[in-house]
């Protein structure tokens, strides 16, 4: 999330209609035809269960949310979003107080990590050299004694942008970028009791550097996951376009360069299940969101609920709503009315759901999937 995370550590730390035809996203459809299927059937052999995730505010306000958008969506949460302080060095190794607020809650806990801080000097080049380990170390042994060892740690989320300070842009970043991510990993594995999964997190489609040039080594990975958003700056202009261009931005995040599509390809060469680690819809001050959008909405939900993407969780950002920015879909200020009713939709509909594809000798077999586990 672009806008919203410096806001949001500065207060921490402190019925739907009949499904559209057309958006059944097929997203992993070889171009050969059946020739490609054998490998269509053992990439979804291994598809892991789903989880749904959830974004809701910070520290002790978001439990009682998860409760209120379980009642509201159907949707069972089994994954909670969280950031640590991004100011100080302080801030980013003492987040005793999300660790608090979520240890022992029923849900796994994903704690996004600043590599660097905001208003301190640091650099990419002395986290891949081993200068910071201590916060890293700080974090993860804070975790194990909250209670909280089994934590999903994202450090440096979105670093393929321009508006964090650990963004991999330039000469010789994404090679720095990928050290200091070893070095968080290393660092927090060695203590002794956690039981930590570590999330690669680069924002969807083409951004400031090609991302998978910071990937830090299937080693240092469990999860290659993406943020998305339905914001344009080709498409909308009014948080109200039209279907057409709806249509048209949703091919672009799926089909583009380095869309969705993209990245579920990336993980599954690289052994990994995919996630979704912030996604959702938009209205924007500035006019660039897609609005009450049932088009970005269908497609997202059939993405991630198809097997074949091998999607572990997809985390909804439900944030509480500003003057110039919007994603809610239950709860205060909730908006997006149809979109929330497709959302509704699509929880059920998952419930049960099953996949065709073509089998090794060339006929159909349907293929069912254990959507509600906890990851």
């Amino acid at each position: 999330m672009v806008m919203g995370w410096w806001v949001k550590v500065a207060a921490g730390v402190v019925a739907g209609a009949a499904m559209l035809p057309a958006m059944r996203v097929d997203s992993t459809a070889p171009a050969g035809g059946a020739s490609a299927a054998p490998a269509l059937a053992a990439a979804t052999s291994s598809a892991p269960p789903l989880a749904w995730g959830l974004y809701a505010d910070s520290g002790v306000r978001a439990r009682a949310q998860v409760a209120d958008f379980r009642r509201a969506t159907g949707a069972p949460i089994s994954r909670v979003l969280e950031f640590a302080g991004g100011a100080t060095w302080r801030d980013i190794s003492r987040p005793d107080w999300v660790f608090n607020a979520h240890a022992r809650q029923g849900y796994t806990l994903e704690l996004s990590v600043p590599m660097l801080p905001r208003e301190q000097p640091a650099t990419l080049a002395r986290c891949a050299a081993g200068a910071y380990n201590g916060y890293w170390r700080s974090i993860a042994q804070r975790a194990v004694k909250a209670g909280a060892a089994d934590t999903s740690m994202r450090p440096g989320w979105e670093f393929n942008g321009d508006w964090y300070p650990w963004s991999a842009l330039g000469p010789g970043q994404a090679e720095a970028y990928a050290g200091c991510f070893r070095q968080v990993v290393t660092t927090m594995r060695s203590v002794a009791g956690q039981r930590f999964t570590f999330v690669w997190n680069p924002n969807v489609s083409d951004q400031k550097m090609p991302a998978e040039l910071a990937y830090p080594g299937d080693a240092y990975v469990d999860y290659v996951a993406v943020d998305i958003y339905d914001y344009s700056w080709i498409n909308y202009r009014n948080n109200n376009p039209s279907d057409a261009a709806r249509r048209a931005e949703w091919d672009r995040r799926l089909n583009g360069s380095r869309g969705l599509r993209f990245w579920a390809d990336f993980a599954r060469t690289h052994a990994k299940p995919l996630g979704i680690s912030e996604w959702g819809l938009a209205w924007r001050a500035d006019g660039h969101g897609g609005g009450d959008n049932v088009v970005f909405l269908d497609g997202m939900m059939s993405f991630i609920t198809d097997p074949l993407n091998r999607v572990a969780y997809a985390t909804y950002f439900n944030n509480p709503n500003r003057g110039d920015l919007r994603h809610r879909i239950s709860g205060p200020g909730q908006g997006f009315a149809q979109a929330a009713a497709r959302f509704r939709f699509w929880v059920t509909r998952a419930a049960g759901a099953s996949t065709t594809i073509l089998s090794r000798n060339g006929r159909s077999t349907t293929i069912s999937r254990k959507f509600f586990s906890r990851r």
